[in-house]
């Protein structure tokens, strides 16, 4: 067994150790079968992503998706201000794949590791969800600039509400 140390905000450990407490059961226990339930949900063959080959990147089901998103960045001045638009093409717990016009690469505010806010809107929702995320991967074709990207810190409610999506 392996052991994983993470750091959690206090009210969430609060509710954690509530909750364990009242099914009798120790945190680790419930933590270690709410990941269980979390990765089954998500196609997650454990025994298999133990055994998995290397060149596989991802832990997680990606949703296919085709939606317009918004990409907010920060100006050179550290501003935000710069809006571009996309298509998101699929989501996952971590990260997403969007596609955008080809000429976006020539913007100098796409660089690796850049963080820019996504902002997309699901299913019968009024407001949209804005998720922090950082550049991975930029693929450019004739046609389209694709960007793997990853959530860094991102707003509770919103990614809760994106869990509840990808469900």
């Amino acid at each position: 067994m392996s052991k994983l140390t993470i750091e959690l905000p206090e009210k969430l450990c609060v509710s954690l150790e509530r909750e364990a407490g009242r099914l009798d059961i120790s945190v680790d226990s419930l933590v270690e079968g709410l990941i269980k339930k979390f990765l089954q949900k998500q196609r997650v063959d454990v025994e298999k992503a133990v055994k998995r080959p290397q060149k596989e990147r991802r832990a997680t089901f990606r949703q296919k998706i085709d939606q317009l998103a918004i990409l907010y960045f920060k100006t050179d001045d550290g501003h935000y201000g710069l809006y571009k638009t996309g298509d998101l093409k699929n989501l996952a717990p971590g990260g997403a794949l969007v596609e955008c016009a080809s000429n976006v690469s020539n913007d100098n505010f796409l660089r690796m590791n850049e963080e820019f806010e996504l902002i997309f809107q699901v299913r019968d929702l009024q407001q949209p969800l804005y998720l922090l995320c950082k550049i991975n991967r930029v693929i450019q074709t004739k046609t389209k600039t694709v960007l793997g990207v990853s959530f860094t810190r991102t707003d509770d409610d919103n990614y809760r509400t994106m869990l509840k999506y990808l469900d």
